[in-house]
């Protein structure tokens, strides 16, 4: 009887519901930056083992591979049909744009790279820059042409680009690039502003990537001046131009200094080797003068 009224007389006490196990002791905000930053860590190791794989092998392929791929791609019709005044059997009629491809052609064909069918395309961006595409085709704006006096400079840097395509630069920093265009794919999916700024962001990691190749470009460059002309005269103009435009207009930095070394130190590197070789530096020949067209 005792035993059944000690039970009869205790009475079941519920316990208090918890809510807070589930509850961090950190700040919402700290769990965001530690969770953004383990993302952000993810996403570059990613990038880097995606580009450092594509860069081992495109660096690597044939003259034939590349210029097949790169006709598949496509990327140098889009270029032309996007910039570049085409008539509608394909070719370039601009006179300005066969002067060019005239002073290119004078470059001796032992400093060309073999293996390619080179072509120079006169682009009509005001912004003074030339640069190699894979698959043997070298651009050269039209500010470029306006910011030259003497076709003696122009002949160096279409020989800084046949550099380019000798040391295989022109391929270097596309599997990077490549990466981070599908990184940013996948993450953007198909918003386009949000794709092109991410790709920026990309691609700040590719600017330094050629510097360490320019002075090897700048040689070529000096050796198909010496070829055409006989003489080193107007091998420093493109810096010294440069140099001028960047020191009065400090907003409007050329494009092809974005990846160059510092201009003044090109210039004192060339100048020494000029001297070291005994070249000769002779008069130049003014580079011709062309009216730009009213339409692309």
């Amino acid at each position: 009887m005792k035993a059944s009224s000690q039970i009869q007389m205790s009475k079941f006490q519920p316990t208090h519901f918890d809510d807070t196990v589930n509850l961090s002791d950190e700040h919402p905000l700290k769990e965001f930056f530690v969770l953004l930053t383990k993302t952000l860590l993810i996403i570059g190791a990613i990038y880097l083992i995606i580009g450092i794989t594509l860069e081992f092998f495109i660096t690597r392929m044939s003259v034939e591979r590349e210029i097949w791929l790169w006709n598949k791609l496509g990327i140098t019709q889009q270029y032309v049909s996007r910039d570049i005044s085409i008539d509608a059997k394909g070719k370039n009629k601009d006179p300005a744009q066969q002067y060019v491809q005239r002073l290119f052609n004078k470059i001796p064909d032992e400093i060309k790279p073999e293996g390619y069918d080179f072509r120079v395309l006169l682009s009509n961006e005001a912004d003074p820059n030339a640069f190699a595409l894979p698959g043997g085709t070298i651009v050269v704006t039209r500010g470029l042409l306006d910011s030259l006096k003497t076709e003696n400079a122009l002949v160096f840097v279409l020989g800084h680009e046949l550099g380019h395509f000798k040391n295989r630069d022109h391929l270097r920093g596309m599997g990077f690039g490549f990466a981070g265009l599908a990184i940013s794919a996948l993450l953007a999916g198909q918003d386009q502003g949000v794709l092109t700024t991410l790709s920026g962001v990309f691609g700040l990691g590719e600017l330094s990537y050629s510097r360490h190749h320019e002075q090897e470009a700048d040689y070529t460059g000096l050796e198909a001046l010496i070829g055409v002309y006989g003489h080193a005269g107007g091998a420093t103009e493109f810096f010294e131009a440069i140099m001028a435009l960047d020191n009065g207009i400090t907003d409007y930095i050329p494009t092809i200094m974005s990846t160059h070394p510092d201009s003044e130190k090109r210039i004192n590197v060339l100048k020494e080797i000029i001297k070291q070789r005994n070249l000769e530096v002779l008069e130049t020949k003014s580079i011709q003068q062309f009216k730009a067209p009213d339409k692309l």
